[in-house]
């Protein structure tokens, strides 16, 4: 059932909420974790005395193979959304100037108050315009994407942030300014597809994209939202921000304080591990 703005925005209101966010992700897709199944827990369990003993089995490995919860996080590190949910904690907690030394970077105007950031909640309010991280205040919107390495934009994204924008002017006139930064390595050749190498061609493509209907988002749209969405398409120039970058705006506007200092080394050291620097 969808909800309000500000519904979505007092659901999301501290960083303890990034926490539960996640818990929300890992419940609705459950086979990212590959559970054990109970069958195999059963038929192991009377080759050891001790429940420990059962548990290393499965951590470690089956059969001469690595354990099922070597190989859940394995392919987790290959996934984008559990470190999703790491920045989205690193900008619910970062001070005020750390968030806006991103937008400088990128040649963004800074937020004239601390933003809202808000992630899952948003599909609820506007279904089919899910971002990786919205920060929202009452007269600016940032949107940001994550690409990781080799990971590339696909059919329909830029008309659904472009749609989120239209959708929140209307909510909250006061939103004057819409910006999209990618977090990604490279620029426009490296992550927008390949049949669309310039940003002329890909704002084509996300414009015919959008006029097909095709996704429920755009059904319910009529002639005149439609242009207004094809307008915004051609008005959108998404921003590139690397993670070395992301990495050296953090580190120069954090505070000596342990606890930002804690705070970056976390993101650095996650950022670092992934290899995506």
């Amino acid at each position: 059932m969808p909800i309000t703005l500000e519904d979505a925005l007092e659901s999301e209101n501290t960083w303890s909420d990034g926490y539960y966010n996640a818990v929300r992700f890992f419940y609705w897709w459950p086979k990212v974790l590959a559970k054990i199944p109970i069958s195999q827990l059963k038929k192991q369990q009377s080759k050891f005395v001790y429940s420990s003993d059962l548990v290393n089995f499965f951590r470690e490995k089956i059969d001469d193979s690595p354990g099922l919860e070597r190989r859940t996080f394995a392919k987790l590190d290959r996934q984008e959304e559990p470190f999703n949910h790491q920045l989205e904690l690193f900008l619910r907690l970062a001070p005020a100037q750390a968030i806006n030394a991103l937008l400088a970077h990128c040649g963004v105007n800074e937020f004239d108050e601390r933003p809202s950031v808000l992630t899952r909640s948003v599909e609820q309010v506007w279904p089919g315009t899910q971002p990786d991280i919205l920060l929202l205040s009452k007269s600016a919107a940032v949107a940001i994407e994550v690409k990781p390495p080799h990971g590339r934009s696909f059919e329909g994204q830029l008309a659904k942030y472009a749609l989120l924008f239209e959708n929140l002017r209307k909510a909250r006139p006061t939103v004057e300014r819409t910006d999209l930064i990618f977090l990604a390595n490279g620029g426009f050749e490296d992550n927008l597809p390949r049949k669309t190498p310039t940003l002329a061609a890909f704002r084509d493509s996300e414009k015919a994209w959008a006029r097909t209907r095709s996704r429920h988002a755009f059904k319910v749209l009529d002639d005149d939202e439609l242009l207004m969405i094809c307008y915004r398409i051609d008005a959108t120039e998404p921003r590139f921000l690397s993670f070395s970058d992301f990495l050296r705006t953090q580190d120069q506007a954090l505070g000596p304080s342990e606890t930002e200092r804690l705070l970056f080394d976390g993101i650095r050291k996650e950022i670092e591990r992934r290899g995506y620097v």
